[in-house]
């Protein structure tokens, strides 16, 4: 028999149930054990398709951006860029130095097989906090077909078709979804709440091709997304389009993919025009251990405000070379992983005088170091109790958007400027987990030196956002409890600003979710799940955050499952509350400065069927 291995970084979650309050979420999933000695957190089988559930449990959650396609993901203090996002080992980097494209909520869930949550900086793709990976399906021999619709009603009216077939190692998977942006507990829309000229529709579309010719596979994908809404920022999507191809020889693959982007204001009343147009490239090589990937990122911006003209190259041509090893050695009940690397930055002259003002020692090529050190124990206190620890050194390159943005802006408005001089952020955790049948307890604890955070400077009498290093510190407890029909998860994390001695920005409050589900009856089951979302009081104020409100929500839901057939349908929100999420506003120069509210209450069913 197998060695199943000890989940190290964090502690396995509960069954997974539907609980989430997203507007496409109507599938299942549920937690597997991976027999392998890497360091894997969680990871689930996507049986459904819709994976946004899992990413609303043990500390990760989703940043509510506007409507379903703009979210981005968060995970015990941490988010953004932080998180890398990756698909059967390939990454897809934003062109939008807004994130206004992130990839994770427009992955077509139906074709992805599984989806693997890591919290540690040790695999060879994780970002500085970890990352979220999936792997699409293994086409198959036998002609096969599934295909389902899933929609909503009430406060919320979208809909989503998919299609996959499968034949002689061949899958093809197509996807359609459109809707309206959604109304609050009030009844209030988009263009009430965020002067908008109209309640624009949206529209997403996908078409992929995998296959399997003996030792080689190969994968093509594009998609297209038009009208994608962001009240969180001032702007919204235009259009984006996603191309993609991939190849892989026995354990090497190469792969790129290519973004096209377009973000204006033209959707919105307002005395200015904005426009950002953005392009990113991305080619990538790798192996079990061994990855390289280049990566070429280019955005315009323009603003017109009456006689006001500005043009701004907000990333200048930049290039990235990065080159990253990895090692993992395992004794008993050790594990210990060493990763290494480098990464070049190369970027274009256009902005070197605007970056000089803050910067006067900018060179236009950088060099950062990658490293993480990590050792894991694992020990197994008696049948059905597991005992975990991990501790992990790692450093990273910043993010290209915080040393490089260049924004200007008319009026008395700060200008955003990136910091070349940033250095890399590190940080040392230590993670502890029991876990048993009934409990499943997780603690963490996270000094960051060098943290990149947004902060104020003046030069030449002009007021600037740009960032700066400053330490701080991460603690938290994620606590999962299980007793037959019930079941409740807990997450706190708390942020300190070491070096300003101010509570550290962008963490979110205390949540607790709690689900009941009833014993499946020929094929039917019922579920009751209540969020808690405690208020935000630590605050940093000089970013000009606000304190949050408390709110519960409430959903109930059913689900039915004959042979090859599954339903589902839920009530979400039944109380019709009005609440928005701490972290659902913007901190940066493009802020709408506007709380993006979350849904009222709406209906939402699903219908998927394999033959």
């Amino acid at each position: 028999m197998k060695k199943i291995i000890l989940l190290t970084i964090i502690v396995l979650i509960s069954n997974v149930l539907l609980s989430q309050n997203d507007t496409l979420k109507v599938y299942w999933l549920k937690p597997v054990l991976i027999e392998s000695s890497s360091y894997v957190s969680i990871n689930h089988k996507i049986e459904k398709g819709n994976y946004t559930d899992v990413l609303s449990r043990n500390g990760f959650s989703l940043i509510s951006k506007g409507v379903f396609f703009a979210q981005d993901i968060y995970s015990d203090g941490f988010k953004r860029g932080d998180i890398n996002i990756i698909i059967d080992g390939e990454r897809y980097h934003n062109a939008c130095p807004n994130r206004m494209d992130p990839p994770l909520t427009r992955i077509n869930p139906i074709s992805m097989s599984s989806i693997s949550l890591y919290k540690t900086n040790s695999t060879l793709q994780s970002g500085f906090a970890g990352s979220v990976e999936f792997q699409r399906n293994k086409p198959e021999i036998p002609f096969k077909v599934k295909t389902g619709i899933s929609g909503s009603q009430g406060n919320s009216e979208t809909f989503d078709g998919y299609l996959n077939t499968n034949y002689k190692h061949n899958e093809i998977g197509l996807r359609y979804s459109f809707g309206k942006p959604y109304k609050d507990g009030e009844n209030r829309d988009y263009k009430t709440l965020y002067s908008y000229k109209d309640n624009y529709s949206y529209s997403f579309a996908e078409g992929t091709l995998n296959g399997i010719k003996d030792d080689l596979k190969y994968g093509l994908s594009y998609s297209h997304s038009n009208n994608i809404l962001f009240p969180y920022l001032q702007m919204d999507e235009i259009f984006n389009n996603v191309a993609s191809a991939n190849f892989k020889y026995k354990s090497y693959k190469v792969y790129f993919n290519y973004t096209d982007h377009l973000m204006t204001n033209e959707l919105r009343v307002s005395p200015s025009y904005m426009e950002t147009k953005a392009r990113n490239f991305t080619l990538g090589i790798f192996n079990d251990f061994l990855e390289f990937y280049f990566r070429n990122w280019l955005s315009d911006n323009k603003i017109v405000m009456g006689n006001v003209n500005l043009v701004n190259k907000a990333i200048p041509n930049l290039r990235q070379y990065s080159l990253t090893g990895q090692k993992i050695f395992s004794h008993k009940n050790f594990t210990f992983n060493m990763k290494a690397g480098g990464l070049i930055n190369v970027i274009g002259s256009e902005n070197m005088e605007y970056y000089k003002v803050n910067y006067p020692d900018i060179s236009d090529t950088k060099l950062f170091y990658k490293l993480s050190l990590s050792s894991g124990y694992n020990s197994k206190l008696n049948k059905d109790t597991y005992f975990g620890t991990f501790l992990e050194f790692s450093t990273e390159a910043p993010e290209p958007e915080n040393l490089y943005i260049a924004i200007r802006r008319p009026g008395n408005n700060a200008w955003w400027s990136g910091n070349p001089d940033l250095i890399n952020p590190s940080k040392i955790t230590l993670r502890a987990m029991l876990n048993n049948n009934i409990i499943k307890l997780e603690l963490y604890g996270n000094y960051v030196y060098n943290y990149v955070n947004l902060t104020k400077k003046v030069a030449l009498s002009k007021n600037y956002l740009t960032y700066d290093n400053i330490n701080a510190y991460i603690w938290g407890a994620n606590i999962a409890l299980k007793y037959k029909f019930l079941s409740s998860e807990l997450s706190y994390t708390y942020g300190q600003n070491v070096s300003n001695e101010i509570p550290l920005s962008e963490i979110a409050p205390l949540r607790i979710t709690t689900n009941i589900v009833s014993p499946e009856f020929a094929g039917t089951s019922l579920y009751l799940t209540h969020i808690y979302n405690n208020a935000q009081t630590r605050i940093d104020e000089t970013l000009f955050e606000s304190k949050s409100n408390t709110y519960n929500v409430i959903n109930l839901g059913l689900n039915y499952v004959l042979k090859e057939l599954s339903l589902s349908l839920e009530v979400r929100n039944i109380l019709n509350n009005t609440y928005y999420n701490f972290l659902s506003y913007a901190r940066n120069p493009y802020s709408s400065g506007a709380r993006v509210y979350e849904t009222g209450r709406n209906f939402v069913f699903g219908v998927l069927y394999s033959f």
